[in-house]
């Protein structure tokens, strides 16, 4: 028996995105998408209608068929985006950042001049993700790896991938030259997003500062990452103040 084809349609997401790759209705998964579901239920629906002898006289005349069709219609649309956002809320633990995987015990200011010797360029990329997603209101996911196209993290404002980032970890003692923003562009361009950001434990030779401007990259250099650290880590400890002190309101206002 030939397997049935999944054909993806108005309510399903590319499958090869992170976090959609897990989906139940991805292809490697099932043979019926979202859009298919929907539409069997709705059809089911429209067409049970004619077991029985009322509605199926009333589907004989235009004025019977039409509302009946438009129900129909709205049925597969709600049940469309029903299906696609709690396949969505199932799914989002799967591409969840990662929280920081490191703790530094030294002062706040001398964090990224620390980084290239005790922390791997995995565990920069996932501090500069955790860094973006406490001081941005984006969602940062790290990427990085074999086949990550030059990109090791990318931003998010919801579903929509809006920017990316590439880490270096470099020789603190060496600037980056301007060869790693030309690299960034092209893939800025592949990935057809308006936003580029590179960062590194270092610092940028002027003429990456130049060819950066011209080519619309944003640059992150170990100082400015290390403000941002202080930024983040200072928001984190708020939100835990404010946590605290609201629990202990509750705490007080308890019989």
């Amino acid at each position: 028996m030939a397997k049935r084809q999944h054909k993806s349609g108005a309510f399903d997401p590319d499958y090869r995105r992170k976090g959609w790759n897990k989906s139940g209705f991805a292809p490697k998964n099932s043979t019926m998408s979202i859009s298919q579901l929907a539409f069997g239920v709705a059809a089911l629906v429209f067409f049970a209608q004619y077991l029985f002898p009322q509605t199926r006289r009333n589907l004989m005349t235009l004025d019977g068929l039409w509302p009946r069709a438009l129900l129909a219609f709205l049925l597969w649309l709600a049940l469309g985006l029903l299906l696609r956002r709690v396949m969505w809320v199932r799914i989002r633990g799967h591409i969840e950042p990662a929280a920081p995987t490191i703790e530094f015990d030294v002062p706040p200011t001398a964090q990224v001049e620390s980084l290239p010797k005790p922390i791997s360029g995995q565990d920069f990329e996932h501090q500069v993700a955790w860094v973006l997603n406490i001081t941005t209101p984006y969602k940062a996911v790290v990427v990085g790896g074999a086949g990550d196209g030059g990109v090791d993290i990318k931003v998010y404002a919801g579903e929509q991938l809006v920017g990316i980032v590439q880490c270096k970890r470099y020789d603190m003692s060496r600037p980056l030259p301007p060869g790693y923003i030309r690299e960034l562009y092209a893939t800025k361009q592949q990935f057809g997003v308006k936003t580029a950001y590179l960062v590194t434990t270092t610092t940028f030779t002027k003429e990456s500062e130049a060819e950066a401007k011209r080519l619309g990259i944003k640059l992150i250099d170990r100082d400015e990452f290390a403000q941002l650290q202080i930024q983040a880590r200072k928001k984190v400890k708020e939100r835990d103040e404010r946590i605290i002190e609201s629990d202990s309101e509750e705490s007080a206002q308890a019989p």
